[in-house]
């Protein structure tokens, strides 16, 4: 029984460019640590880092009809040029005003079309059986530039350093473009898969998506047909699920770091080093776990996880727990983003995958927009640690939401 191939040339060297464009966004995790040194409020950052998130929601329809109507390679190209002037626009960055929220809101378009466009173009790479798992390793180049953030802690990026430092990371934004105007065209994995190999996906665990018909797909019209198809009932747990997972990462992405430094750590963005770890560490050695078991029951275990990272953080005032909350976080994202896209994915016919995927990262910044903005009122009216326990209380009640039994992955829509 011959594997389907995985890494081809060109699956490897959109992982390449996925590497360098993930920067971006985890770069910009300094960022709430400069506005904090400018004089910046919880919520004034809440709000600041949360435009961002509005702008790719206001934007994400058309992501979606560009990646399906121009192509992944010329949205992502384009994509990483908006990117990289957010990045380097940073420079004028000087007080809490607009301009922060201007390059923000840049930031934000730019990252819509490269969150989005990778995820879109290594669903098409990827061979069908093997889905989640070439979706969790082709992940890992996507949380390793978290990395960043210590090291630059580390280094002696603080306070007005930050500045000089977020606008230098536009140059390898613009590099993950390059990566993508060279990659070879190829044929689809999926297609190759089809043809060439034996496997025979297990009925209960394989997650399959049939051929699209060229008269299902030419049969998308408007925008209120697709958004007909994508408020199936089938897809409802998955967009709530989803809606819970990323509006916890992005209260801990937003204000881990300001308040380790608040609780006066030496290095507060650590957090981020366990985080990177524990997800890394399951897609590498766990990456298969997720087609053994069927990918939705992992969905409430992922949730219930990070919901305990957030409380352990919030009780933690030596560094110990929060780096302990930092591999419990990351093993729960290690599986839980990959384990969602493949459910999305699979649902889908090919013909709304670009548009699917939009609507999938959309409600990622559609959830930051509120929860942000909200968790850092809570935190300036009350405390960091009521604000954390809130939010890892309520992903833990939303995890028996997410039960297997809800998602119907294999009912085509």
């Amino acid at each position: 029984m011959t594997q389907a191939v995985l890494w081809t040339r060109s699956f490897c060297m959109l992982t390449l460019s996925h590497l360098l464009g993930a920067l971006g966004y985890a770069s910009m995790l300094l960022l709430p640590l400069y506005l904090s040194f400018l004089g910046g409020s919880r919520a004034e950052i809440g709000l600041i880092m949360s435009s961002a998130n509005l702008a790719g929601l206001a934007t994400r329809p058309f992501v979606g009809w560009s990646l399906d109507r121009f192509g992944r390679r010329s949205s992502l190209i384009f994509g990483s040029v908006l990117t990289a002037l957010a990045l380097a626009s940073v420079y004028f960055i000087e007080q809490i005003d607009y301009t922060a929220y201007s390059v923000r809101i840049l930031f934000g378009i730019g990252e819509g079309f490269l969150f989005t466009g990778y995820f879109a173009f290594a669903a098409d790479m990827i061979p069908q059986s093997r889905r989640t798992e070439g979706l969790a390793l082709f992940g890992v180049a996507g949380l390793v530039p978290l990395l960043v953030n210590p090291i630059a802690d580390v280094s002696g990026f603080k306070g007005s350093g930050l500045q000089p430092f977020l606008v230098s990371v536009s140059i390898l934004i613009l590099a993950s473009g390059l990566v993508i105007a060279f990659m070879p065209k190829e044929q689809s994995s999926a297609h190759h898969e089809d043809e060439n190999s034996t496997q025979t996906p297990n009925a209960e665990n394989e997650i399959t998506t049939p051929k699209t018909e060229m008269t299902h797909t030419q049969d998308i019209k408007g925008t209120s047909s697709t958004m007909r198809y994508l408020l199936a009932p089938q897809l409802h747990p998955m967009w709530w699920s989803t809606i819970a997972f990323a509006g916890a990462v992005a209260i801990l992405m937003t204000f881990a770091s300001v308040v380790s430094s608040a609780r006066g750590m030496t290095y507060p963005t650590a957090v981020w080093f366990t985080y990177v770890a524990g997800a890394v560490m399951v897609r590498l050695f766990g990456a298969k776990l997720p087609e053994k078991l069927g990918p939705a029951k992992l969905v409430a275990p992922s949730l219930a996880l990070y919901g305990l990272a957030l409380i352990i953080y919030a009780l933690s005032n030596q560094i110990y727990g929060m780096l302990l909350a930092g591999v419990l976080a990351g093993i729960s994202h290690g599986y839980c983003f990959p384990v969602l896209t493949s459910l999305v994915v699979s649902a889908v016919d090919e013909g709304y995958r670009g548009r699917a995927l939009a609507m999938f990262t959309g409600l990622w910044g559609g959830s930051a927009v509120i929860l942000a903005p909200l968790a850092g009122q809570i935190a300036d009216r009350w405390s960091d640690e009521k604000m954390l326990m809130v939010f890892g209380c309520a992903l833990l009640l939303t995890a028996l939401y997410a039960l297997p039994s809800r998602f119907h992955y294999s009912d085509k829509i």
